[in-house]
């Protein structure tokens, strides 16, 4: 399946090196001095939902006997 794939890729480049084509280039002409070029993908924001915050309407001064039950 190798050997195809390979053969399948030099068949496809051996069309571009023949001929007189010529790639066209993603990068903006304002640019100069061009060593690589990288590619931005742009999707949808990633929206993070807001959590409620909850209000605790027990008084801070539990006894230790209103803490045990707030445990159950």
């Amino acid at each position: 399946m190798d050997k195809e794939i390979n053969e399948k890729i030099n068949s496809v480049l051996s069309e571009f090196k023949d001929s007189k084509f010529s790639p066209l280039s993603f990068v903006s002409p304002k640019n100069t001095n061009i060593a690589s070029v990288q590619f931005v993908m742009k999707t949808d924001a990633i929206k993070i939902p807001e959590q409620e915050k909850k209000i605790d309407e027990q008084p801070k001064n539990l006894s230790f006997w209103q803490k045990l039950l707030a445990l159950f």
